[in-house]
């Protein structure tokens, strides 16, 4: 194949002698090696099967998988080729990062850069193929990796921003935040979106904390009074709710149907005549209670919230007394 190749300059030639070769001997590394330089003149489907092989057949050789997942992206253009070798990329040099496998020899750069570009690499294709699920799974992975503490925030706060955006899931967004705030508690960015996202699920308690905590690392005089003004009607609202009405929602959670929950929850709503969110809190315990096959106490409740609904139905609230329900 070389003879050929370079002494008559046939290259088509070389390439036929070279693939009867590997077909005696598939695991022939020097002849894929000598095959691809051949193929790089017109690079195409060929050569990413051959860079491939050769990769499989040297397992060590990161290189090979690199130049194969740049010709999926920018010359095949195949987005599955591309992130099938990424994906076999990224686990080999993770090893090799970790110590697990052999560190390869000769590569440009380090198995940490390319483990770096590999995440990089898969998310905007998950993101381009309408996987944001799976780009926030692989961030958070990734986030537990021995990155540099700074690099290991950025990934996090990217997957909460794809979280927010992509997904609305603001529940996985808070606690990227939380777990960015937790390595670095001065984060302002992360501060910022944290609050907007817990004022924004209305999840008080943990905005108080939140603005709490803002205020010990705050140190601009006319930010503190704002903060403590903010505070003030943060601690007025949970004083109003008492922290109960979110204590007993979870009790229900915890345990559908529980029935002194049950009545202190109808007590606390009624007494703030919030009918509809009583309505709501009897449907769902029946409902539930139905689907854990505890037909008798789910038919109880029904009983109760038509006989809540055909009050509210009936009188005018402002001025007949509630009953107990």
């Amino acid at each position: 194949g070389r003879w050929q190749r370079d002494h008559r300059g046939d290259a088509e030639a070389a390439q036929r002698r070279l693939h009867r070769a590997l077909a005696l001997d598939g695991n022939r590394a020097d002849v894929m090696r000598d095959l691809a330089a051949l193929e790089r003149a017109t690079p195409g489907r060929p050569l990413y099967q051959t860079l491939r092989r050769l990769a499989d057949a040297e397992g060590a050789d990161l290189e090979a998988l690199r130049e194969a997942a740049r010709l999926a992206q920018e010359t095949l253009r195949d987005p599955e080729a591309a992130a099938s070798t990424l994906t076999v990329l990224l686990g080999r040099a993770t090893a090799a990062w970790r110590g697990t496998s052999p560190a390869p020899a000769g590569d440009a750069a380090g198995p940490e850069a390319i483990v770096r570009g590999c995440i990089d690499g898969l998310v905007d294709l998950h993101l381009d193929a309408g996987r944001a699920a799976a780009a926030v799974d692989l961030l958070v992975d990734a986030s537990r990796l021995p990155f540099d503490a700074a690099t290991r925030r950025a990934m996090r706060h990217r997957a909460a921003a794809i979280a927010t955006a992509d997904l609305r899931d603001n529940a996985t967004a808070i606690e990227m935040y939380r777990g960015v705030l937790a390595q670095a508690p001065d984060d302002v960015e992360a501060i910022q979106r944290l609050g907007a996202l817990l004022s924004t699920e209305g999840r008080v308690p943990e905005l108080l904390s939140l603005r709490q905590h803002q205020l010990r690392l705050e140190t601009d005089a006319t930010r503190r009074l704002s903060l403590r003004l903010e505070i003030a009607n943060l601690v007025g609202h949970v004083e109003d709710h008492g922290g109960r009405l979110e204590a007993l929602r979870q009790n229900l959670a915890d345990s559908p149907g529980h029935e002194a929950s049950i009545e202190a929850m109808a007590s606390l709503l009624t007494g703030k005549r919030q009918w509809g969110a009583l309505l709501d809190v009897l449907e769902e315990q029946a409902a539930r209670l139905e689907a854990m096959n505890e037909l008798a106490r789910s038919a109880r409740l029904s009983a109760r919230v038509a006989r809540v609904a055909e009050w509210v139905s009936a009188v005018q609230l402002d001025a007949i007394p509630a009953p107990s329900f």
